[in-house]
């Protein structure tokens, strides 16, 4: 599985949102932490849209972020992922789908090469600065770049 790939099932796992009296639901922003510096995010909405990032930090109130918008459709425990937007260029990132587990706090996502836990995340938003753009695991660098439409 490319990194591309398995930061989208990372992100996955983020959408998972928060739960309401009756059921849980995905709306909502759900993080993994990998390290100290090190997180996945994905944010869902009710319209069916969501945006998912790996972050790292690069100070007390700024990091850089591979980001991926698009749209998700749910069907019994599956997620399908249609991206249409992102920070890395790619001539093509097909939809994807992963099986998910959601409680009123965690959202579990789970594909072939493994299962990653979501929280929800409940803080209030502060003052961030975020760089956005490409992270290249091969050189260990960062390359800014916008968000942009997948061709």
């Amino acid at each position: 599985m490319d990194d591309a790939r398995r930061w989208l099932v990372g992100l996955a796992v983020t959408l998972a949102g928060c739960s309401s009296a009756s059921a849980p639901t995905l709306d909502g922003t759900w993080q993994y932490q990998e390290s100290n510096v090190e997180a996945r995010g994905v944010t869902f909405t009710s319209d069916g849209a969501y945006v998912g990032s790996s972050l790292v930090l690069t100070g007390p109130a700024s990091g850089e972020a591979s980001v991926e918008k698009g749209t998700f459709q749910t069907s019994g425990n599956q997620i399908k992922f249609t991206p249409t937007e992102t920070s890395c260029a790619v001539s093509s990132d097909p939809p994807y789908v992963l099986n998910y587990t959601l409680t009123s706090t965690t959202l579990e996502l789970s594909s072939s090469s493994g299962v990653t836990v979501y929280t929800l995340d409940t803080a209030a938003a502060g003052n961030f600065s975020l760089s956005t753009g490409c992270f290249e695991p091969d050189a260990g660098t960062f390359s800014p770049m916008p968000l942009a439409p997948i061709p």
